[in-house]
Parts: C-alpha cells; structure tokens; sequence
C-alpha cells in the first residue's frame, strides 16, 4: 500500500483488492491522527511543568495576559515568588474615565487567535478618582492624586479591556495586613511577593 502511494502508480484494482487498500489506508490515518494527539499533549504537558513556556515566547501556545492574571508568571525565571504562595491577585485598573478601580481578580477572559485581553473581572471593588495634582509646588508636575475611596456594590465588576490604560497587579498570600493602592488597605494580606505594572493593554 505505502508502496503504491509513494510510486503514484496506476494501480487495476478489483473490489476486494480496492476494498482491503482503503480500510489499511483509513487506519492508518487515524493512528497517526491518534499518535499525533498523543504526542502533542504529552510534549505540551512536559512543556508547562518545566514552565518552558513562560521562558521562552517559541514555546508560548497560550495568550501571554493568561500568565499574567493567572500569575503562573511567577514560575518563570528571576522572578521573585511562586503560583503555589498565590492565594488571591488583587489589581488596581486605571480606565480611560481617569478613575481607579482596586478590586480582587475573580476571572478574566482574553482572546488567543487575536492575541489580546477582553476584559477582567473584580470582586470587593473600591473606586477613586484620578486626577493630576493642581499644587504648583510640586516639582513633578504629572503627579497624580486619588481622591477619597467608595465601595462599588454589588457581587462582580465587569471592566472592558478597551477601556484599560493601565494594570498595577499584586500578588498575595493570605496572612497579615498591607496596603494596597492608594489610600487603600486590604485585610488577611501578606504582602505582594511581586508587583507587575504597570502593564500596558495588549
């Protein structure tokens, strides 16, 4: 059967013979179809235990913001902390209404054939106001202050990507108190173990 394939001989065929060839050619795709499968998720799977793929962008088969909020970031090299001291990932959304969002990451979803980040998801949401600083004293004159924090109600937080100027993201293991953003505290927090940002949409 290889044989005549790779001739590409005319070959006179009876039924039997016709019949007997395409179930040993209909096999055999399906093994490889099966062997490739096989191969291509073991290879995947010793890829992402060695964390080849946050390392190395060649071997990257996932859309890189997945990384990022999901902090297997972490795992990478020279970078401080680890996915297995995460217990929550707080983020402090800068939006393009100049307000500053600060909130748990509860989910995100992003787009891998486009490459690029749909929208986050926020639980326990506090909200300020981003406004430059109108003393003229200052030597920085783009200097920002927040104003006063409010809780936005309710159970999720729905923030469109396009509306992202920027991410300031923590994170953290359960423990002890620390601050997180501006004029913001955030309780049963043991300080971030790396800060990623801020990060520029897309």
């Amino acid at each position: 059967m290889f044989y005549w394939i790779i001739s590409a001989k005319d070959i006179d065929f009876v039924e039997n013979d016709f019949n007997k060839v395409f179930l040993q050619f209909m096999f055999y795709i399906l093994s490889v179809c099966l062997l490739t499968l096989y191969v291509t998720k073991r290879a995947k799977e010793y890829i992402q235990d060695r964390n080849w793929d946050i390392d190395y962008y060649s071997l990257r088969n996932t859309n890189y913001w997945y990384h990022i909020l999901s902090a297997r970031y972490l795992n990478g090299r020279g970078v401080q902390g680890s996915l297995g001291e995460t217990d929550i990932i707080v983020v402090d959304v800068l939006t393009d209404k100049q307000v500053l969002y600060t909130g748990i990451l509860l989910d995100f979803n992003y787009s891998p054939q486009k490459d690029e980040l749909e929208n986050i998801i926020l639980g326990t949401v506090l909200k300020r106001n981003w406004a430059k600083s109108a003393d003229d004293d200052r030597i920085d004159k783009d200097e920002h202050s927040t104003g006063k924090p409010s809780k936005i109600p309710g159970d999720v937080f729905v923030i469109p990507a396009k509306q992202i100027l920027n991410l300031n993201i923590h994170y953290l293991k359960l423990g002890s108190e620390i601050s997180v953003g501006p004029s913001s505290t955030l309780t049963k927090q043991e300080g971030p173990k790396i800060s990623q940002g801020p990060l520029a949409k897309g």
